[in-house]
């Protein structure tokens, strides 16, 4: 099993712009271990993602996390 973070993307929050990407995993319990190892709390997943900082993306990267692109994400989990 392999956790996954997507491409970095722009999204407006009020009048700051920041930078955010998504991250998923084949089990629901592998990305929320994975999450709580990075310092994420199992409140902030939506359904099946958590969403993360640039830095936050870094980290999951560092701890073993795989890019993909954004396209290989949508076609990897949808059901």
């Amino acid at each position: 099993m392999s956790v996954f973070v997507d491409d970095l993307w722009y999204r407006q929050r009020g009048a700051a712009l920041s930078r955010s990407c998504h991250m998923m995993a084949e089990s629901r319990k592998e990305l929320d271990d994975f999450a709580k190892r990075i310092g994420l709390k199992k409140s902030w997943r939506h359904a099946d993602h958590y969403d993360l900082t640039q830095t936050k993306r870094s980290k999951a990267v560092l701890s073993g996390a795989i890019e993909i692109s954004t396209r290989e994400m949508v076609s990897r989990f949808r059901k």
